[in-house]
């Protein structure tokens, strides 16, 4: 198969995935149209992943298509994405809506890989936009008053990022490449080093409205609030696999930018601001989400602001330009992420009075072994705790971060040198931070108190009680087909982490 045909397959699933979930809705989710409908959906998706596997590993990048590339790293990133995806539409329990749920997140899906994939500034925006507008109908879907104002707020600020994004698009097209292209961006700035400062603005602005779109603080407000609102299965679509591919396309994005006008002998004239402002906004995410999510009392709310925090550490070796490492490191997040979002849809559906809050899912884990084991690995995953995989996404995360602090330091960027620094300092307190955080949920989850669960009856029924307790046990399998996957991920990844350089060459991206 080749690169082209294989990119055709990916992408072609992806739509015709969320072609087929309208289906759902069409004929009533308990419909057996319906259930084909939904079921052919995830299968879709699911297939379009392992191509986008398949392919990362059988060609190397290149373009296939205008400016789109297929192979290597950026069809592995478009495979997880969809993967994520199919799981949070087979976690998807409600009686009603599912078909516009499951398209809203195959095409927000598509919309995310075409962001991750662009070498275009303009595709950049239109796959931003189009995977942001998703996200709010996914928000709002909800049906409640609370889903609608958390809507209505991550429109309104949605809408200012994308207009900072315009403005910045339409500075760095109009002064320095007409066709939107980051090579022509790169010739433009070597060429006219007298309009640094507008290349500098144009840059700021769209890296800020993407920092925006992945929830990094101080722009961080919608995403607890969303998180919380959204559907459960929703949520762990917009926890997981939206946010790696906003995390991807800020990484190529950011390190486009910061490469346009480098030289064998000197760091390009944006670098060193380009790291202190991606950097700063690590400082205020690691510390605004670890101090927040420390205290929050509601399980959804605390994930979004551990998100932010989390958003941190990308950014981190976002800032230390090293795009794959920042993408790594995303994607083991994304993972651990939507397996603790799925766990909160299983709360919700054992136990449909639920009030979302911590305290309240005390018995769960003792109720259900391993929905309770699934949680701890996530989380472990999460916090970095050795083996896991989120353990060696950290370990490339501070490992760039490092090295890049050497680097500016001998080139004269004191600057740029001092702010990763400080970056990695926070990201250090931050981690002993988030094993309290996180701590706290497994606590209740298996030792805290009365068992809160294990008092209620388990078997709730829907309109199709047999289909209802189909959904539950898809459910807590996915749950624990992820954890296991992190752990056996993790495992087999020991010895290859032990170079340097494995990273660069399991994801390469040229």
């Amino acid at each position: 198969m080749s690169a082209l045909t294989a990119f055709l397959l990916v992408f072609g699933c992806a739509f015709g995935s969320g072609v087929l979930a309208l289906a759902v809705d069409v004929a009533g989710p308990q419909t057996l149209i319906g259930r084909l409908g939904r079921w052919s959906s995830v299968t879709a998706l699911l297939f379009g992943a392992a191509v986008g596997i398949w392919s990362a590993s059988a060609h190397d990048p290149v373009v296939v298509v205008g400016s789109l590339p297929s192979g290597g790293g950026f069809s592995a990133i478009c495979g997880v994405i969809f993967l994520l995806a199919a799981a949070s539409i087979a976690g998807d329990t409600g009686s009603s809506g599912q078909g516009g749920r499951a398209a809203l997140i195959s095409f927000g899906a598509l919309f995310g890989a075409l962001a991750v994939v662009s070498s275009d500034l303009i595709l950049v925006l239109i796959g931003a936009e189009g995977a942001a507008f998703c996200a709010y109908a996914l928000v709002w879907g909800a049906g409640t008053r609370r889903s609608a104002e958390a809507a209505a707020r991550y429109f309104i600020q949605g809408s200012v990022a994308a207009g900072l994004f315009i403005l910045g698009c339409a500075v760095l097209i109009s002064v320095f490449t007409p066709d939107a292209s980051f090579a022509g961006l790169s010739a433009g700035v070597a060429g006219g080093p007298g309009l640094v400062q507008a290349a500098v603005f144009g840059a700021l602005a769209v890296v800020v409205a993407l920092a925006f779109k992945l929830g990094a603080a101080p722009m961080h407000s919608w995403a607890p609030d969303a998180y919380e609102a959204a559907p459960a299965s929703s949520a762990s679509y917009l926890a997981g696999g939206a946010k790696l591919a906003m995390a991807s396309a800020l990484a190529f994005t950011t390190a486009r930018f910061a490469t346009a006008g480098m030289t064998q002998s000197a760091l390009g004239p944006m670098t060193s601001k380009l790291v202190v402002c991606v950097g700063s906004i690590s400082i205020a995410s690691v510390i605004i989400g670890t101090t927040v999510a420390l205290t929050a009392r509601s399980y959804r709310r605390m994930l979004g602001y551990a998100g932010v925090a989390q958003v941190g550490y990308a950014l981190l070796a976002i800032a230390s330009l090293k795009a794959t490492s920042a993408v790594f490191f995303a994607a083991t997040y994304a993972l651990a992420t939507t397996v603790t979002f799925l766990i909160a849809a299983v709360a919700e559906h054992i136990h449909p009075a639920w009030d979302g809050s911590i305290e309240h899912l005390a018995g769960l884990g003792r109720k259900r072994p391993l929905v309770g084991i699934s949680l701890l690995v996530a989380f472990a995953s999460l916090a970095g705790v050795p083996p896991l995989l989120g353990f060696w996404g950290k370990y490339q995360v501070f490992g760039s971060a490092i090295s890049s602090v050497l680097v500016f330091a001998e080139n004269g960027e004191t600057t740029a040198a001092i702010v990763l620094a400080v970056a990695i300092g926070i990201g250090v307190l931050g981690l002993a931070v988030s094993m309290a955080c996180y701590g706290k949920v497994i606590y209740v989850f298996f030792m805290n108190g009365e068992a809160v669960f294990e008092s209620q009856n388990d078997k709730n029924k829907g309109v199709d009680g047999t289909s209802d307790a189909f959904d539950k046990k898809v459910i807590v399998a996915e749950v624990v087909a992820f954890g296991l996957v992190i752990i056996l991920v993790a495992l087999s990844l020991v010895p290859i982490f032990l170079d340097p350089g494995a990273v660069s060459a399991l994801f390469r991206f040229s």
